[in-house]
């Protein structure tokens, strides 16, 4: 496996916190395809599902899923505010979970204005 998940503490003061794109799927099915947990949880936002995944490079990311969210079901990734190259970053957490273009849409500014990313 390219990544495992971490426990909910892993996430504190790891900077992981800068929304990057959506994955267009649910926490079920992406509990189902990765075999991963969800926690249920609330933040200033919302209550919410979230896993922290780390790859074997050690990448902290979170995968998010609002209660209440607006729009198509997704689960928002959040990646580290604190990278100095989002779009190397981001490739990473598209490789390790084999998602293809079709099944996310990016957001952050980096990502969106990269050539290797169109």
């Amino acid at each position: 496996m390219k990544f495992r998940q971490v426990p909910p503490e892993g996430l504190d003061g790891c900077g992981v916190a800068s929304p990057w794109g959506y994955i267009l799927s649910t926490p079920e099915k992406l509990s189902l395809r990765y075999n991963i947990t969800f926690e249920s949880t609330y933040d200033d936002l919302d209550y919410c599902e979230e896993a922290i995944l780390e790859t074997d490079s050690g990448q902290l990311f979170m995968l998010k899923h609002y209660a209440r969210a607006q729009g198509p079901k997704h689960t928002n990734i959040f990646g580290n505010v604190r990278i100095k190259n989002p779009i190397q970053e981001w490739n990473e957490i598209v490789e390790v979970l084999e998602l293809t273009k079709e099944e996310v849409i990016a957001v952050h500014p980096a990502i969106l204005e990269s050539p290797e990313w169109d």
